[in-house]
């Protein structure tokens, strides 16, 4: 144990420079550490000063250190074996692992009473004054028990004990008031013991216990000796494995060669004892109780103590006998009459002090012991001789056990204090990046075959080292065993040690636990694997990666029995009865495999091999894991934030994974003319955050945080869209701008693609949040219908904050897009509900218990609402064909996706409903998004009756869910804004240019082939046509020919020309019915206006190359009234 033992919190006088701390540990070994500071002033916590310390502890066990002077009270000073935070940190007790290593001691010192509840000294194992009245000038321990005092500035003549009590002065040996501070010495004691009080100790040889057995095994064999460790071996030995301190138990050689009743006498001669009274010894005694049936002990059978002073008489001080009947227990006999009527003898060893002969110079003590029948065992060990002896403390040795007695069948260690075991090291992760220690295993031949006790424990050696450990060696460990943060463990870091027995390789002699999933009980509850809490264990299911958010920042991977889990509400109704039972079957089919260590942002990761983490070695969710064994144990499980069972792994069998889910180069194709798709490209911002810059919304920007993170952001993005290749993208999560952050992208994109093809829909800002919605769209395929105008935004209060409470949802943007080749229609709408991840005010938010998680009302009512807009047609547009996209943060049996099926009129079943295409054609197998290591789909597309049947596929590609976030667009500068985990290891390369990882969210594509909305008719080449059209929307089509007629008649129609400018033939079309500002002119690819001039009524166009002419015919005609567009020339071929 290494403790304070004495220091000025605030010296009389001024402040000196440095100050002084006296240390108390093991006499003669070096200690190094650290002296950390806490604010208590306040509820700040802050981290006030750390110094590291080192230096040996004197003969007396004293260590003097001096650090720069501390802050004056109030503060908590700690005592650990490393320090890993920084000044002006703010401590908690969830970290103090984290922060200390091991924590050693504290002390708490308050110069307010008030200050009382921010000391930190008892919740970390020592302790907190009460407030003094004053700052004190000195803290000491008393040199005997250790309690706590301490003297004020001034110190009036007084000593104050840790409860805020005076204490008088005279009371202690010394006077501790007396200005004379004892660093270096013993300090002053309450409980001084008289000046001639000594004891000493007897033993053969440190941790000697002599024992008899006598005629075990049917009379044959009897022995005296030590305790040795049973091998299993005998039948008759294995009856004694619930023996003595701790299951040991002997088989032995004819010690007398008699074969009958034995008697062994252990001597100790020549004791000085000159000049004292009050004499006494003490040794501790065992024998089997009456529990084991074959156990009888007969008259004669017991232990006798005999003393004699100066060679006088042979005087009996004490006699364990059987009790009145004759047979039986053995019991101390209290009154002299060689009868048992006393203490039960047992074999957990108990302590007698017995009185003996005063006076005189030497003593000389016998023990005899004996026994006649088979299995009759008697043992004593540590005797002692002294004065006072009531009041000396029973001497401890570490006790030699083995692990499963440690462990017990409890959550707890069933033995606390120093022991002792042997067997084989398991794991090694002992260097001062990894865990500090290592794991050793009973071997088989030691197990007690108990299915409830463990037979692995976890070695802490700190700062300490054990030269040349190997997995497969036999270690004997000395130390403290403990519970830390509910792992049971054996601490060597306070004077205990290891030695290494065989240095070979004996992983041969320990066997690995078969285990499957589902667990018996969910797998972050410590009972659910207590029983092989530190072995090596085999999982025999086929697992896969299920959950990877935490290996950027802890190592961590989550793997799930045969395939991952979908969240409870992508599959079922909303129920809170049904959410629970079906989060503990989750809970109960899934492991944690971690890395070597609990440190936090690495620059290695340790998956998914030797060389780490990196693109071109990587893994995905789904790939699967055969065969994992590694090491179990009770661990901080990051990706909740709590501790559960973690795997970690070992050299001897390296975790293997086998790829299953392998990336695709594009997405699936979707057929159709167009594809549209619907992309949540987290937080795309034009502006860096910065730490100074702030949105056109006045809120944090929430993207890169640098320019060089923000090119790297826009080409993963880039990427993705280019072989997305669709004609209609909503963008989700995109900067809330004057659509800066939208032409960025666009401008990015057609950079890329060599083309200006992309456009976006402007917006402006819109609502009030720092995202928004968004969409850009290839303008060579679809334009926005009504010159550009067919856009509406739903920013109402009722969609945006349906409880009044501030808006939660952003803006619903709607735009009607029109297909150039066909003419044809369709509205597309993208939104962006309220997340999950924090709750509405003046919402009970049920969703929480049933599986909807926070906001569910919120997100319901909005669904409502955006149902009930669309069906008022907010574009105004020509068609019925709707398109429902976004994340909406809900999954697919949520209340909100329930609202959108069932369209305005709230009833299923009817023509205004919507239909979910990825349930309706991937169907359960669908999911766009990966939380908690449970797939599901936040990101939609919805199409409405009138489009279903133009629908021709739907896609989700996976290219984002599946993949560790360390691929991302985050480079290895940890820029003044971002966290620790946000900046990346630097060890391998993990940033590539390619789609994989650009967001968090998988895009959705559909494929539409829309039906046209105008009839087509065509001429015929090389003849002088005369196509009437009809009362509906015509596309007519003049083709070749000297001098062709086209009427339209009603409706808006389209006139196609300019096929053939250079075959040498100079042709004339005659539209004889445009109506200006109505009817659209096509010109095919190539032709080119040369000249144009004429009136209202009629109009002549002349085109370059054979001067063909088109002559118009109608009303209202002027070249600002001529829709005029250039198409490619088989468009519509």
């Amino acid at each position: 144990m290494i403790r304070i033992n004495e220091f000025q919190p605030n010296p009389q006088g001024t402040d000196p420079q440095m100050a002084v701390f006296e240390l108390q540990g093991e006499p003669g070994t070096l200690f190094t550490g650290w002296i950390t500071s806490i604010e208590g002033d306040n509820s700040s916590a802050t981290i006030d000063s750390a110094y590291q310390i080192s230096g040996t502890f004197d003969e007396h066990g004293l260590l003097t250190v001096e650090v720069p002077d501390l802050e004056n009270p109030s503060f908590t000073v700690v005592l650990s074996s490393e320090f890993n935070g920084a000044l002006g940190n703010t401590f908690s007790l969830l970290n103090t692992g984290a922060f200390f290593g091991r924590v050693h001691d504290a002390l708490g010192v308050p110069d307010a009473s008030a200050d009382a509840s921010y000391l930190f000294g008892a919740a970390l194992g020592g302790a907190d004054f009460a407030y003094t009245g004053d700052e004190p000038r000195l803290v000491f321990r008393d040199s005997l028990s250790g309690d706590w005092y301490a003297i004020n500035d001034p110190d009036n003549g007084q000593v104050i004990d840790i409860n805020g009590n005076v204490v008088a002065p005279d009371e202690f040996g010394s006077d501790p008031a007396s200005g004379t501070d004892t660093f270096g010495s013993a300090n002053p004691s309450r409980s001084a013991p008289a000046a001639n009080h000594f004891v000493e100790s007897f033993e053969q040889a440190p941790g000697t216990t002599y024992f008899l057995f006598s005629d075990i095994d049917d009379g044959s064999f009897d022995f005296f000796g030590r305790f040795a460790s049973p091998d299993n071996t005998n039948s008759a030995r294995d009856d004694f494995q619930s023996g003595f301190d701790g299951g040991y138990a002997i088989f032995g050689q004819d010690h007398d060669g008699e074969g009958g009743a034995s008697t062994q006498v252990v001597s100790i001669p020549g004791i000085d004892i000159s000049g004292y009274v009050d004499l006494a010894m003490a040794v501790r005694v065992g024998a089997l109780s009456s529990e084991p049936t074959f156990q009888n002990y007969e008259a004669g059978d017991g232990i006798r103590i005999f003393a004699s002073v100066d060679s006088g008489a042979r005087v009996l001080v004490a006699e364990f006998a059987p009790p009145v009947s004759g047979s039986g227990d053995l019991r101390l006999d209290t009154d002299g009459d060689g009868i048992g009527d006393g203490e039960v003898l047992t074999t957990a060893l108990s302590r007698f002090v017995i009185d003996l002969p005063n006076g005189g110079s030497l003593l000389d003590l016998e023990i005899e012991m004996t026994s006649d029948a088979s299995y009759e065992p008697l043992v004593i060990d540590k005797v002692e001789v002294g004065e006072m002896l009531e009041l000396a403390p029973e001497p401890e040795g570490p006790e030699a056990v083995f692990i499963h007695q440690i462990q017990g069948s409890g959550t707890d260690v069933a033995i606390s204090g120093e022991v002792q075991v042997q067997g084989v090291v398991t794991g090694v992760y002992d260097e001062s990046d990894e865990l500090k220690g290592f794991f050793v295993q009973e071997e088989d031949a030691h197990t007690d075959n108990d299915s409830a006790t463990s037979e692995g424990i976890f070695v802490y050696l700190g700062s300490n080292s054990v030269d040349g450990l190997a997995e497969g060696q036999i270690v004997t460990v000395t130390g403290v065993a403990e519970d830390y943060f509910g792992m049971s463990q054996i601490n060597v870091t306070d004077g205990g040690s290891v030695t290494i027995d065989d240095a070979t390789d004996n992983l041969n002699l320990v066997s690995s636990t078969l285990l499957e999933l589902p667990a018996p009980g969910r797998t972050d509850a410590a009972a659910t694997f207590e029983a092989v809490e530190g072995m090596l264990v085999n999982f025999t299911d086929t697992l896969v990666v299920s959950e990877y958010y935490e290996l950027a920042r802890t190592g961590q991977i989550v793997l799930q029995d045969e395939e991952r889990s979908y969240q409870y509400t992508q599959l079922h109704e909303p129920n809170a009865e049904g959410y629970a039972a079906y989060q503990d079957d989750v809970a109960a089919s899934r492991i944690v495999i971690d890395d070597l260590n609990n440190l936090q942002n690495s620059d290695e990761i340790y998956y998914p091999g030797a060389e780490g983490f990196s693109v071109d070695n990587f893994i995905r969710g789904g790939d699967q894991v055969e065969d994992l064994t590694g090491i179990l144990h009770w661990s901080w499980a990051g990706y909740q934030g709590s501790d559960a069972w973690v795997v970690r792994p070992t050299e001897a069998a390296p975790v293997e994974f086998t790829e299953s889910n392998p990336r695709t180069d594009v997405p699936e194709e979707v057929g159709g003319r167009l594809k549209v798709a619907s992309f949540n490209v987290l937080n795309l911002f034009a502006t860096i955050d910065d730490g100074a810059a702030t949105t056109q919304t006045g809120m944090e920007p929430r993207g890169a945080d640098s320019e060089a993170e923000l090119q790297r952001q826009l080409d993963k993005i880039v990427a993705a869209l280019s072989k997305m290749d669709a004609d209609v993208i909503g963008l989700i999560e995109i900067e809330n701008d004057n659509d800066e952050t939208l032409a960025l992208l666009v401008d990015e994109l057609n950079a890329a693609l060599g083309t200006d093809v992309y456009d976006y829909v402007p917006t402006g800002v819109i609502g009030s949040d720092a995202i928004k919605v968004g969409f850009i769209y290839d303008s060579s395929s679809v334009r926005i219908a009504n010159d550009g105008e067919a856009v509406a935004v739903l920013d109402t209060p009722e969609f945006m904050a349906p409880l009044g409470t501030g808006d939660k949802n952003r803006p619903a943007v709607a735009v009607t897009f029109e297909e150039l080749a066909t003419g044809s229609h369709f509205t597309a709408v993208n939104n962006h509900l309220k997340s999950k991840g924090s709750p509405v005010a003046g919402e009970d938010d049920p969703g929480i218990e049933d599986g909807q998680g926070n906001g569910s009302e919120t997100r319901k009512m909005a669904a409502d609402v955006l149902a009930d807009w669309l069906a008022t047609n907010p574009t105004g547009a020509p068609d019925d064909d709707v398109l429902i996209l976004g994340d909406l943060n809900a999954y697919a049996k949520e209340e909100p996706l329930q609202e959108l099926r069932e369209g305005a009129d709230d009833q299923a079943g009817t023509e205004d409903d919507f239909i979910d295409l990825a349930a309706e054609m991937i169907g359960d197998d669908a999911y766009s998004y990966v939380f908690d290591g449970q797939l599901g789909t936040l990101d939609y597309a919805l199409a409405n009756q009138a489009l279903l049947p133009q629908v021709t596929g739907v896609t989700q590609w996976h290219i984002n869910a599946d993949e560790v976030s360390l691929l991302d667009y985050n480079d290895d500068i940890q820029d003044p804004t971002e966290r620790g985990y946000e900046a990346k290891p630097s060890g391998n390369e993990l940033y590539a240019d390619d789609p994989y990882r650009s967001s968090d969210h998988d895009p959705v594509i559909v494929g539409l082939d829309l039906a046209p909305e105008w009839n087509l008719i065509r001429g015929e080449d090389g003849r002088n046509d005369r196509i009437k059209g009809t009362d509906g929307s015509d596309l007519i089509m003049s083709l070749g020919g000297r001098v062709d007629r086209l009427w339209g008649l009603e409706g808006e129609d389209y006139f196609a020309v300019g096929h053939e400018m250079h075959n040498g033939v100079r042709e004339t079309d005659m539209i004889m019915d445009f109506e200006g500002g109505k009817d659209s002119l096509i010109l095919m690819e190539g032709a080119e206006i040369r000249s144009m001039h004429g009136s209202e009524r009629s109009m002549v166009i002349f085109l370059e190359g054979d001067r063909d002419m088109i002559h118009l015919l109608g009303t209202n005609l002027s070249a600002e009234n001529l829709n005029i567009r250039y198409e490619p020339a088989d468009l519509f071929l």
